[in-house]
């Protein structure tokens, strides 16, 4: 419950994501390689997971939607423009 992104890093990685709220929409975006997100488990113990590659960007593509974020929100307008005519 309540996660939060407390750190990420060890450099930059550019990888195509799609995303359940854009069917068939796969844009380049550029994040850190690394990431650690802490949250508290039905117990209210507090749990951390850090991940590299794959899982690293996972957890940072799902910490943006609880903020509000859109991968979408992440290109600019040229590459919004591009990736919806796909």
């Amino acid at each position: 419950m309540n996660p939060e992104l407390v750190e990420s890093g060890k450099g930059l990685a550019v990888a195509e994501e799609g995303c359940l709220s854009f069917p068939g929409v796969y844009v380049e975006i550029k994040r850190p390689r690394w990431a650690k997100v802490r949250a508290r488990d039905l117990e209210g113990n507090t749990v951390e997971v850090d991940g590299d590659g794959l899982l690293g960007r996972a957890l940072q593509h799902e910490h943006d939607h609880l903020t509000g974020k859109l991968m979408i929100d992440l290109v600019g307008t040229i590459k919004k423009r591009s990736s919806s005519a796909r």
